[in-house]
């Protein structure tokens, strides 16, 4: 029975082979078009999710970089997979659950540090980011941290990443209006600005988000004439240069509004904030539509129009309450302001 089995394997060897050698390059072949096919759709998840996050359909845009963050840590992509978590926190800032966005980007420091990524600029990216919550948290001293450590990161890169550290010397600008630490704050602008000097080409669209934080530091600092210029100019390099801008040339619109309303030009300002609002219009964001209607209310009240003053705050409850929920803090401010409109309405002449 040996020999006969001997002779069989023997004489079926060379079948035996080709049988094998066959089956490892079909595995292979069939690994490798998977690859493909998660390659492929991870791409289009990133493409559907940033998207969905632009038009302010945030809880869509998190499922679908969660599945990506899933692909591409199967495909080994880990840059994706942090940018992945970095955008999922960027979609819990904008319905300002901060503890969410924190959560989310403390998961995308442990990727980066695990895969050796926390010199990169993507782990430049989460730090940035990570600041900004911080601040928004109240917790000035470690936003300030994660601030410097982003500019750190940058300064650190071969090539250094030059407009990766103008945002982060904007962030830090705006860390500074928030805290009243507005002479640091301007120191930073102005290290921001001057980098731009030192960049080959043209820049309009980084150079207006740049100016914006410039404008808003100035009216901080009630230099309303100075921060309506720093602002007029932003807009102006949109012209023409608007293409994945328009959240940036509406949030110009509405710091020029508040600039003209503390000079108590409220007329100016509304003419303002409605260009804002036909921006956000286009862009199907009820959040920020919400808060147009909301700045509007003011300025009629403001003036006031009381009655057209309740129209847009009526529009903005509903709006940001749609978005969001009737328990989220967004909806204490239209909602304070309405009743106090209310009370102007029922005041005798």
């Amino acid at each position: 029975i040996g020999n006969g089995f001997l002779n069989i394997f023997f004489t079926c060897r060379p079948l035996l082979f080709f049988l094998i050698i066959w089956g490892h390059f079909a595995l292979a072949g069939s690994l490798q078009t998977n690859r493909a096919q998660d390659s492929l759709q991870s791409a289009s998840l990133l493409g559907t999710g940033y998207r969905l996050l632009l038009s302010e359909k945030y809880d869509s845009a998190s499922i679908s970089f969660a599945r990506a963050i899933e692909l591409c840590g199967r495909l080994g992509r880990w840059k994706q997979v942090a940018y992945s978590y970095n955008a999922i926190a960027d979609c819990h800032a904008c319905k300002e659950d901060f503890d969410a966005a924190y959560r989310t980007l403390i998961k995308a420091r442990s990727i980066e540090k695990e895969h050796l990524l926390s010199e990169s600029a993507e782990a430049a990216r989460t730090e940035e980011l990570l600041g900004g919550i911080l601040a928004n948290q109240g917790s000035l001293t470690k936003a300030a941290d994660a601030l410097n450590r982003s500019v750190e990161i940058r300064k650190g890169l071969m090539p250094v990443d030059s407009m990766g550290l103008i945002a982060s010397y904007a962030s830090l600008c705006d860390l500074g209006r928030k805290s009243g630490n507005f002479n640091l704050a301007r120191r930073y602008m102005e290290d921001a600005l001057a980098m731009f000097t030192h960049l080959s080409g043209d820049h309009p669209v980084e150079l207006a988000g740049t100016l914006l934080a410039a404008g808003s530091l100035e009216s901080a600092r009630g230099e309303y004439e100075s921060g309506i210029t720093y602002l007029s100019r932003a807009l102006s390099l949109l012209q023409g240069n608007s293409s994945g801008a328009a959240g940036l040339a509406a949030r110009i619109y509405i710091w020029l509004g508040a600039c003209h309303a503390y000079k108590g030009e409220y007329t100016t300002a509304i003419e303002l904030q409605k260009k804002a609002l036909e921006v956000c219009k286009a862009g199907n964001g009820n959040v920020s539509v919400g808060n147009c209607y909301f700045l509007i209310g003011e300025q009629y009240a403001n003036l006031g129009d009381y009655e057209k003053a309740v129209e847009y705050l009526t529009q903005s409850l509903q709006l940001i309450r749609t978005s969001l929920n009737d328990n989220h803090f967004s909806v204490a401010a239209p909602l304070n302001l309405l009743g106090k409109t209310y009370l102007e309405l029922k005041q005798p002449e």
